[in-house]
């Protein structure tokens, strides 16, 4: 069932058990609507306050089943529309509005494009680092983001120039090109480059052919992973101690954060 549906039979439920328990108090102990409906307030959320009157047979009898049905049925009523406020479209709405209002604040931010392995690593040391930025993708939303509080996420396609704008490319202090090849890094380099040629772009390369490509487009920096990889490994190798230093080094700059 969607949650919209059960948000209905929810509210429903609540007022089919109030309406429930105020005419069985009023037809068994003859009370007055007002007292009716709150003796059954009461006695559906267990707050254990006094009776309204003393209670006849009957209505001793009434309450005990009213408790016994009720009180189940009310629990799930309420769990429910407590998931809605704070899992649903309302907090999805303040959400989008922190959003919003933590994107006009962005300025001399980062911009990270493309949500892989590599984006994901990059997002998280920013997040650690306390810097805030931008992803863009068009598979993110705010609910893949581990750390919201410093990652503005913006759904699309990086190398749409409205997307860019959107991530206040204008103001921001560098991008960082992170697609799946080389040829979406090319396009979206030459595109940040023309929107703000004052920029920093650091991009990904995946082959040889493709740095040279990218520098000329206007990249900054260009770095290839498999370089990276391969040399940590040989080194790993050759110098051992240097690299677990290196390690215990970083690992110490992790735990400062």
């Amino acid at each position: 069932m969607k949650l919209s549906h059960r948000i209905i039979f929810s509210i429903g439920l609540l007022l089919t058990l109030l309406a429930t328990g105020t005419i069985g108090y009023m037809e068994i102990e003859h009370w007055d609507p007002l007292n009716a409906l709150y003796m059954s307030i009461i006695t559906l959320t267990t707050v254990g306050f006094t009776e309204v009157a003393p209670l006849s047979r009957a209505g001793k009898l009434f309450t005990i089943a009213y408790i016994v049905l009720g009180i189940g049925s009310a629990g799930f009523a309420i769990t429910t529309l407590f998931t809605y406020l704070f899992e649903g479209p309302v907090m999805n709405t303040f959400k989008e509005r922190r959003m919003n209002l933590l994107k006009k604040r962005l300025q001399n931010h980062h911009i990270v494009c493309g949500y892989g392995p590599i984006g994901r690593e990059i997002t998280q040391e920013f997040s650690r680092a306390q810097l805030y930025h931008v992803l863009i993708d068009k598979n993110v939303h705010q609910d893949s983001i581990k750390d919201p509080e410093y990652t503005v996420p913006v759904s699309g396609d990086p190398q749409d120039e409205d997307i860019l704008r959107e991530a206040k490319i204008d103001v921001a202090q560098s991008l960082i090109a992170v697609l799946d090849d080389d040829a979406a890094n090319l396009f979206l380099v030459m595109t940040a480059r023309q929107l703000n040629p004052s920029l920093k772009i650091i991009a990904e390369a995946r082959s040889e052919g493709a740095i040279k490509k990218l520098k000329r487009a206007g990249a900054d920096v260009v770095i290839t992973p498999y370089q990276i990889v391969g040399r940590r490994i040989v080194e790993s190798i050759l110098k051992p101690t240097l690299t677990h230093f290196l390690d215990i080094v970083s690992k110490k700059q992790e735990l400062s954060f």
